[in-house]
């Protein structure tokens, strides 16, 4: 369910034009890891090896940005604690309202780039 647009993953996947879903960073950052070092480990066939790429050139484009010398993560920094206190019960549906939050939008900047 990779967003064709950006590259990247949305908070609930499979709804991607719902009101107050949006694009997740470190879900995504998972994805392409697991996704080129399953390529890389022979696990996967090599065609997935395009999605991970994608989806990398959609982190940088979307949520990392460098000026100045300076590596800024723009990252969307919620929280998904509304879900019921009893997640044991898997068998429990969950509405994807309880994961659609007040987004508060975060920078984290690094100090530093080095030029290697």
């Amino acid at each position: 369910m990779q967003d064709p647009v950006t590259g990247v993953w949305y908070q609930i996947l499979d709804m991607p034009a719902h009101k107050g879903n949006y694009l997740e960073a470190s879900a995504s950052s998972m994805f392409v890891y697991s996704l080129a070092k399953a390529v890389r480990k022979g696990y996967i066939d090599s065609a997935y090896d395009e999605v991970a790429r994608r989806g990398y050139r959609g982190i940088l484009k979307e949520f990392v940005s460098v000026e100045e010398g300076l590596v800024s993560l723009k990252l969307a920094m919620t929280v998904t604690a509304r879900v019921a206190a009893n997640t044991a019960d898997r068998s429990r549906v969950f509405p994807p309202e309880i994961y659609l939050v007040t987004i508060i939008p975060q920078t984290i900047v690094s100090e530093s780039v080095s030029s290697r």
